[in-house]
Parts: C-alpha cells; structure tokens; sequence
C-alpha cells in the first residue's frame, strides 16, 4: 500500500492480463451535450414528479403519476441512446 499526496502524479503498472497489454489507455470524456441529454430523464424523474403528483386524467386507465413515471422509464433507453451516438460519433474519436 502507498501514500499519494493531492495533485501528485502516479503511474500505475499494468497487468499483463489486462486487455490494455502495456499500450498507453486514452480516457474518453463524455460531450456536453451527452451529459445534458442524459440528465433530461434524470431532471423529469426527480423535479417533474411534484408537478404530477396527482390523481386525475387517468391515462390508459393508471393514474396520471404512475403513467407519468412509466413513461419516462420507457423512454430513457431512447436518450441514453442519442448519448450513445453522440459519444461515438466522428468514428469513435469521442
């Protein structure tokens, strides 16, 4: 075990069984626009609940709320997504 102080570069040796084999790895960075598409169904979820929170229209006959939440389930695979395509595009340079 080692002591690493705030801001101190370390180097951390690479296994031989690590799909890495010695080759420097490159972090990806997520876009802004990815994080702000991700945090649409994050925001809805969260902050959209109080203002739905209530019993009448029913929609396919569940209450407003719970077909509120069942909606956005449901379409946050499809935001996830258009990240998923925004971080990949230019040939995966992203």
């Amino acid at each position: 075990m080692f002591c690493v102080t705030p801001g101190e570069a370390v180097q951390i040796p690479v296994s031989p069984f690590s799909p890495a084999n010695g080759k420097h790895i490159v972090e990806k960075r997520a876009s802004r626009a990815g994080i702000v598409l991700a945090a649409i169904p994050l925001v809805a979820l969260t902050a959209g609940i109080p203002v739905a929170n209530r019993l009448e229209p029913r929609v396919l006959g569940l209450p407003f709320l719970l077909a509120y939440i069942l909606i956005w389930i449901l379409l946050t695979p499809l935001f996830m997504l258009g990240v998923y395509a925004i971080d990949h595009r230019d040939g995966g340079t992203r």
